[in-house]
């Protein structure tokens, strides 16, 4: 009998643990990005908001993404302490099954509190919480001015056919990949 209430508690101490970590940010920091968005960028944003897919369409003065890559920087500066005023400007009516996402400290949490993440493969999606294993980035996220959602120090993100449907990446991984923005739309639940 003692040994069944040793592992008991050993069992529930062991959850107790995994159940805070799940719930407290900090315990995954080392997901967050590098780099900050170099213009004007909210990390936090109190209202819930879906968002819309954006095609970019190749101009004169888009660089590659390798000219890009290597004319980037980061800055050990610290972050401003005023939180930008950003206003999504964009709205839609929102339908059951609306992807709801808000943004709190620079992670993107959608309607069942899962974490918006970049995973190992490169695709964008929410998981957890915890983000899940082998995640690259969980925080970093922010919304520009221009009403983007934005990962350390880009608003570029890509979607991928596959089959007769898109994945959302945070690099270019493959040919049928197309450069994107991904806009943050206020959503409204009576249309």
């Amino acid at each position: 009998m003692q040994f069944k209430t040793t592992a008991l508690a050993t069992l529930l101490s062991a959850a107790a643990c995994v159940t805070a970590q799940e719930e407290n940010p900090s315990a995954w920091t080392t997901l967050s990005h590098t780099a900050t968005y170099t213009g004007v960028a909210a990390t936090d944003y109190a209202t819930t908001f879906g968002i819309a897919v954006q095609p970019i369409t190749t101009s004169v003065s888009e660089a590659p993404k390798e000219q890009k890559e290597e004319a980037t920087s980061t800055s050990d500066a610290p972050a401003k302490t005023e939180a930008p005023e950003i206003n999504v400007k964009v709205a839609a009516c929102a339908n059951e099954g609306t992807l709801r996402i808000t943004l709190k400290d620079g992670i993107l949490y959608d309607g069942r509190g899962r974490i918006g993440s970049i995973v190992s493969n490169r695709q964008f999606q929410f998981d957890g919480p915890p983000p899940q294993a082998g995640s690259i980035y969980a925080k970093g996220w922010a919304i520009t001015e221009d009403g983007n959602l934005a990962l350390g120090d880009t608003d570029v993100f890509y979607q991928c056919l596959s089959g007769n449907f898109y994945n959302l990446y945070d690099q270019h991984i493959a040919p049928q990949c197309s450069p994107i923005k991904l806009q943050a739309i206020n959503l409204v639940d009576e249309c």
